[in-house]
């Protein structure tokens, strides 16, 4: 089986940017669960302004095999 990228929708994005963001992960995760997924990954990509600051999180990805 491939690799397939699903990216949310624009919809789906403010949704998801209307509520609180460890809810929004949950969800997402949650989500690859109801799709019958038997592994979830969680990653944080994280940056600086690069600016010598500390980093923050600039990216969360959830991927799963559902």
């Amino acid at each position: 089986m491939g690799r397939h990228d699903v990216k949310a929708g624009k919809t789906i994005l403010e949704r998801y940017a209307s509520q609180p963001a460890v809810d929004a992960l949950v969800e997402l995760i949650w989500n690859a669960l109801d799709a019958e997924a038997d592994q979830v990954v969680v990653r944080f990509d994280r940056g600086s302004l690069g600016d010598g600051g500390p980093e923050h999180v600039t990216r969360v990805r959830v991927e799963d095999n559902g």
